[in-house]
């Protein structure tokens, strides 16, 4: 392996072994994959498998935000190509912000921009978080049918914290207990 590829930042105590009984370039990535995946739950303990599919891996974290007491969700998809090929990045609310595409949700801003095969999923997840905290997501209301309603006789009122609901999700639990269990028997 080359040198370069190895990010001092990760925890790689248990790839020396791993890659002396596997050579491929697919069993390297999944190690690194699973590095990463191991780094990110360090962090954020809620970060969990939703789906894994042959193609594809979709991972859910939470990442506070400052204005709000509620966690804004992100969708993590990962292709079978990552930790090489950057991942996809999804906001799981209706929100509106610079880097969010308005229509998909999906994250286009500076942290995946420069996405190497060395780079950190951890490091873009915290470096997402913090373009969200200075500047909030703003969730986007469902409109109303019919006339607004009357506004009460107050002069002025605070400006509210803003909520984030997230899209229903389905876990796959089995999955995820293979994927503890392989990490565990490394």
């Amino acid at each position: 392996i080359n040198s370069k590829m190895i990010n001092r930042n990760l925890d790689y105590s248990n790839l020396g072994g791993f890659l002396q009984q596997n050579h491929t370039s697919q069993n390297v990535n999944q190690v690194y994959r699973d590095i990463q995946i191991q780094n990110v739950k360090k962090e954020f303990l809620d970060f969990i498998c939703l789906k894994e599919l042959p193609d594809r891996q979709e991972w859910r974290v939470p990442i506070k935000i400052a204005v709000t007491t509620t966690p804004l969700y992100l969708l993590v998809i990962m292709s079978e190509g990552f930790p090489v090929i950057a991942p996809q990045v999804r906001v799981m609310h209706q929100v509106s912000h610079k880097f969010v595409h308005e229509q998909t949700f999906f994250y286009k801003g500076p942290a995946l921009l420069k996405w190497s095969q060395s780079s950190q999923l951890l490091a873009v997840i915290k470096q997402i978080q913090g373009e969200f905290n200075e500047q909030p997501p703003i969730p986007i209301k469902k409109k109303l049918q019919g006339p607004p309603a009357a506004t009460s006789g107050a002069a002025h009122s605070l400006p509210e914290q803003p909520q984030y609901a997230p899209e229903k999700e389905v876990i796959e639990r089995p999955l995820l207990n293979d994927l503890k269990k392989r990490v565990d028997t490394q």
